[in-house]
């Protein structure tokens, strides 16, 4: 079906009569519309893609992960070690004391089984002392405890406590000479030092 219809041209005002074919239009597909880009240059189909990652960046970052990786396993293994050795220092410290106690009743044993006190008659109880001594020794040897070492040794200020001076013929200044009292050991710390008498 066509339709008559009039255009009217706006420079001349001059009416133009046209026949259009309404049954043609209809079947005929809107062509699409295409979208003019701006004057600046931007694409319109242009999308935003992700960053994509350098393979450089990517070593990079893995380098980073795997020293930082390495910092940790040695922190924790430092961790590791720092907590045995105190559980193995308070193990081996937590008899400190009653080993200080017990060491003047070693010294009264030293004094008491002295050659000069020992007599004929009484060697029976001498033996017994010196079995008793012996036990007990031997508990503390069990327990890491060591007798220092004085006669004839260097005087040495973190062992041995000078409690005199004295000459001597034939010995270097500073060399112990006497040990009043006997030092002891508990693993590598000092108990208690020697006191000592030392050559001048």
């Amino acid at each position: 079906m066509a339709e008559e219809t009039v255009l009217e041209d706006f420079e001349t005002g001059e009416v133009i009569p046209l026949e259009v074919d309404l049954n043609q239009l209809k079947t005929q597909p809107t062509p699409p519309i295409k979208k003019q880009g701006k004057k600046d240059g931007h694409k319109p189909n242009e999308t935003h893609q992700a960053e994509v990652v350098q393979p450089d960046d990517l070593s990079a970052k893995v380098k980073d992960l795997e020293a930082e990786l390495l910092r940790r396993r040695a922190e924790f293994e430092n961790y590791r070690k720092r907590v045995e050795q105190e559980k193995l220092d308070m193990s081996r410290f937590a008899s400190e004391k009653l080993i200080l106690e017990l060491l003047p009743i070693i010294d009264s044993f030293d004094r008491a089984l002295h050659p000069d006190n020992i007599a004929e008659e009484h060697k029976p109880i001498y033996d017994g002392f010196s079995l008793v001594q012996k036990l007990i020794i031997d508990l503390l040897i069990k327990q890491g405890v060591t007798e220092i070492k004085s006669i004839n040794e260097k005087f040495n200020p973190l062992f041995h406590q000078a409690v005199s001076q004295e000459q001597r013929e034939g010995v270097d200044p500073g060399v112990v000479i006497k040990e009043y009292q006997k030092g002891y050991m508990l693993s590598s710390r000092v108990l208690r030092p020697s006191m000592v008498v030392v050559t001048e």
